[in-house]
Formats: structure tokens, C-alpha cells, sequence
């Protein structure tokens, strides 16, 4: 018997821990006052105003372990556009996979680094936006919470570098590539990388294992926005 509540309680306390970890998370962006470059090197200065996270865990294999690597996240935006940079330390570079050369193929062989962003902070839906370390791109969208389709295409640029110790990334994407609410600062966040090697999904958030909008986390301070007209509106329509 003693053994038996021995274990009861030792489950009680992962439990406790497990949903501590899945709580919400939050935080605020910061703003720049000249954008950087994106060309995949993140300069200090130029990135010196902008939010730093590192607190990621494991979604997979084992969700909420430790992550076998570091990964630094930066975020930032102006008027018209979110930038956001990450750096990715391997304690073997070498062991880095990164095969895909053709923009818009799909990474989900390749080692990447991958946001989602949810301007309306449904829970439901998002934009996905996603790299690998030959600066392939690839993006997406969920409509529904869980499902995400690849059939969406969004006008948006990206960078990346190889490093001494993995590699780095950067990204620029205009506002009016994205459907947002102008009248609140907060949107839906989540952040993630994933690692072939060992088959590994490292995620600020993460539901059952998995990373998409119901999971999410949230991120504020986006203030006075240029939403332009939309990318639609200077699409000429085809009779």
C-alpha cells in the first residue's frame, strides 16, 4: 500500500507540473524604430529592441521535457510589418538536415523553425510561416484549430545563415498579408522548431503533443497597425 500511494502522489505532482507548464504564456513585443535586415544574420542593434524567448519544451517526442537544444526567439514589429528573427544551437552542427533548395517545397523533412500567428486570437484559426536553413520558405493556414492546409500563399520574406554552432533565421511579414482585429493589441502566438535528427518538436506551446491555434499562447503590444488595403486589393482580377 505504501507503495501504491507512493505512485499516486508522485502522479499527482507530474500532473500539477504538466499543466503548470500548459498554462497560457504570455508576453509583449517590442517596437523598432528602423527595420533590420533580413538577410538571415541577426545583428545586436538591430534586433536590440525586440522581446527575447527562450522558454520553450519539449511537444514531442515527450511533451514538456527539456529540450535536447537551445533555440533563441526574437520578435518585434513597426507600422507595417512583424519581424521575427531565432537562432538555433546544435551541440553537433553537423547533425543539422537541410536538403531542400526549392522555395514553397515541402520542410517537413528538414530541420526548421516555424511560427504561427493568430490575428484575431480565436483559438481557431492562423497563419503558419516556416523555414529551413537554406532559407526555403514554406507557409500555411489553419480555419479550423487542428487542421492546417498549404494551399494558402502569403507575401512575406525570409533569410537564413549557417553559424558556428546550427544556424539563424529572419523573417518580415507585412500586416496586410494577415487577417487581424485593429481594436486589440493581443494576438494568438505559438513558436516552434523541429529537429529530424532526433525526431523532435521543441514549442513555446503545445496541446497533447500537438503545436496549432487551440494551444496557443498570446502576444501584445501590437499598437497602431497600417493595415493598408490588403493584398487582394492590387490583385488584378482575372475575367
Amino acid at each position: 500500500m505504501p507503495h501504491v500511494a507512493g505512485s499516486a502522489a508522485l502522479a499527482g505532482i507530474l500532473m500539477c507540473s504538466q499543466a503548470a507548464e500548459a498554462a497560457e504564456k504570455t508576453f509583449e513585443i517590442g517596437r523598432l524604430e528602423s527595420p533590420p535586415t533580413i538577410d538571415g544574420a541577426i545583428g545586436i542593434e538591430e534586433w536590440a529592441q525586440a522581446a527575447r524567448r527562450s522558454d520553450l519544451l519539449q511537444a514531442s517526442p515527450i511533451e514538456f521535457a527539456p529540450p535536447s537544444e537551445e533555440t533563441a526567439w526574437y520578435f518585434a514589429y513597426d507600422d507595417t510589418t512583424l519581424y521575427v528573427a531565432a537562432i538555433a544551437h546544435y551541440e553537433e552542427p553537423s547533425s543539422l538536415i537541410a536538403n531542400v533548395l526549392r522555395q514553397g517545397a515541402s520542410l517537413d523533412d528538414d530541420d526548421s523553425l516555424n511560427i504561427l500567428v493568430d490575428g484575431s486570437n480565436n483559438k481557431r484559426s492562423g497563419y503558419v510561416f516556416s523555414l529551413n536553413a537554406n532559407g526555403v520558405r514554406a507557409d500555411a493556414i489553419f480555419t479550423n484549430g487542428v487542421d492546417q492546409s498549404d494551399e494558402w500563399d502569403g507575401i512575406w520574406r525570409g533569410a537564413a545563415s549557417r553559424t558556428e554552432s546550427g544556424w539563424a533565421m529572419e523573417m518580415a511579414i507585412p500586416f496586410n498579408t494577415l487577417s487581424f482585429d485593429p481594436a486589440t493589441d493581443t494576438w494568438g502566438l505559438n513558436f516552434w522548431r523541429k529537429i529530424q535528427r532526433t525526431d523532435e518538436t521543441i514549442a513555446w506551446q503545445s496541446v497533447g503533443g500537438d503545436v496549432n491555434p487551440t494551444g496557443s499562447g498570446e502576444i501584445s503590444g501590437l499598437r497602431n497597425l497600417d493595415q493598408g488595403f490588403g493584398l487582394a486589393a492590387w490583385i488584378p482580377t482575372m475575367n
